[in-house]
């Protein structure tokens, strides 16, 4: 049988045929580690509380102690969001990350002013071109139903072999961000983009980025500037090194088989959208950057969405990405939400956007017809 390490301390590679070599060593207390990478077994922050059975945001800075409770993953969305009150969350309310109060939503009929000074932001335009704002893992790629026995029984796939996978793709993005993207240097810049900190924005209808860590220092920017041009540059072995190049070929050719095709819809599904004037694709993902832009580069992304279209959420929550780029970049466009978690479709309902859920490759499948029929073939229908 397939032999498996016992826990995820070191990062393990795996040969041609499965078998396990020996473990890349990583820096004591990295961010970086592979927990950091697959958010089922990440550590969680001892400065938040957590609850919830998937998903798992934090308690907002500026609020008590208040637990605060997600949704089940099944059911309907509520009928309406609870207004903040003082000394902190209704029992088992949902609040967003990174916000100081909740936004009554549009949707749900409910108040247009919101606890903390927000408005509703105006409606969409009813026609015009679309950003889509995607999700990454599980939606355009696949990296947690590696690890997920769940989905290697529902797809009649071996579990043995989707761990496996998982565990060589960890590795590769291990070594991509250390011999090229500043691991660990960079870890603790938890960076909303590479291009911005956003530190000084001051918007009526955007929250001040009070969680993002500053990022001004030349020796951070000129890092952030190599990632850049590494991101846009072919990827190849030159490049990258010819160890990861051929393992990264490798790999992808495994991972799509395993998945009957998911990698190469999801870079199809980009490539027609990059194709057409009438669709921008922007990637928000509650990831860290800097293994989000690995993963862009091992998954052959890159060259679909720009780098400045790469945002982490991590740091102020998925609304903050959302109205920020309603606001300040595509005022005068449509939006839709892609994804596969209750972060965007709950945000996205907030915002008013629509929202297309991602729960398995069919949806991907059809998502990618409704393209090809533009826009407002998109905005029909189920969203």
């Amino acid at each position: 049988g397939l032999s498996l390490p016992s826990a995820y301390g070191d990062v393990s590679s795996y040969g041609p045929g499965g078998q396990l070599t020996s473990p890349m060593a990583l820096p004591a207390g990295s961010l970086y580690q592979p927990s950091a990478l697959n958010p089922m077994l990440a550590q969680l922050p001892p400065r938040t509380t957590y609850v919830g059975p998937d998903g798992l945001l934090p308690t907002p800075a500026g609020m008590s102690s208040s637990t605060v409770a997600m949704p089940p993953l099944s059911g309907a969305l509520p009928a309406a969001l609870p207004i903040t009150v003082a000394g902190g969350l209704p029992p088992n309310s949902f609040q967003p990350r990174g916000l100081p109060g909740l936004l009554p939503s549009g949707v749900f009929g409910a108040s247009p002013v919101v606890a903390g000074g927000l408005a509703l932001l105006p409606p969409m335009p009813p026609s015009g071109p679309v950003v889509l704002v995607w999700d990454l893992d599980e939606t355009l790629i696949v990296y947690n139903y590696l690890f997920t026995p769940a989905y290697a029984q529902s797809h009649r796939k071996d579990p043995f072999i989707g761990r496996a996978l998982g565990d060589r793709m960890t590795n590769l993005i291990m070594k991509v961000m250390q011999r090229h993207l500043g691991a660990p240097q960079l870890e603790q810049l938890d960076r909303i983009t590479v291009s911005n900190d956003f530190s000084d924005i001051r918007h009526p209808q955007l929250d001040a980025v009070a969680n993002a860590r500053p990022f001004s220092t030349a020796v951070a920017q000129m890092s952030m500037n190599a990632i850049s041009h590494l991101y846009t540059a072919p990827v190849d072995g030159n490049i990258l090194g010819w160890d990861i190049w051929q393992e990264l070929e490798s790999l992808h050719k495994d991972i799509d088989v395993y998945t009957d095709g998911w990698l190469s819809l999801g870079r199809r599904t980009l490539m027609h959208t990059r194709s057409k004037p009438d669709f921008v694709n922007v990637v928000v993902t509650s990831g860290q950057l800097i293994p989000t832009i690995a993963k862009m580069i091992i998954y052959k992304l890159n060259d679909l969405v720009p780098i400045q279209n790469v945002y982490s959420s991590r740091s102020v929550g998925k609304r903050w990405c959302f109205r920020k780029l309603r606001i300040m970049d595509y005022p005068t466009y449509r939006f839709c939400v892609v994804g596969d978690g209750q972060e965007e479709e709950i945000t996205s309902k907030q915002e008013s956007m629509p929202f297309y859920k991602i729960t398995g490759l069919v949806d991907l499948q059809a998502l990618y017809q409704k393209l090809y029929g533009g826009p407002d073939v998109l905005f029909s229908g189920v969203l």
